[in-house]
């Protein structure tokens, strides 16, 4: 049984499979978009283990929407999840693409910044 809604579209599931599976190769153990929607939704709606994987809620502008984000500082898995329990992003963090000396400065900053939306 599934812990979110998904993501909120169907074409939203087949451009982040095609962006972090396909093109970037950051899951080689996922094959299909059945098995990276499984895996996104694990990772971000089973119960939390504060040993492996931290947590915050992203609040919007307008201080009442938020998100909440997760990052495992072992797997580096990094995700995001609207608080209407539907998967905005899922991926592996990486310090070539976001940026950042390492991916919990990352996931820090992430945690702090007001998104517009």
């Amino acid at each position: 049984m599934p812990y979110t809604l998904g993501f909120g579209h169907p074409l939203d599931l087949t451009s982040h499979f095609g962006d972090h599976v396909v093109l970037k190769k950051e899951f080689p153990h996922i094959m299909t978009e059945a098995e990276y929607l499984y895996y996104a939704d694990k990772f971000l709606g089973e119960p939390l283990n504060p040993k492996t994987t931290k947590q915050c809620k992203r609040f919007k502008r307008d201080g009442i929407r938020w998100d909440w984000i997760r990052y495992n500082k072992v797997t580096h898995e990094y995700g995001i999840l609207s608080q209407d329990n539907v998967i905005l992003s899922y991926y592996i963090a990486n310090p070539l693409e976001h940026g950042w000396k390492t991916n919990l400065d990352y996931f820090n900053w992430d945690c702090k910044r007001k998104k517009k939306r």
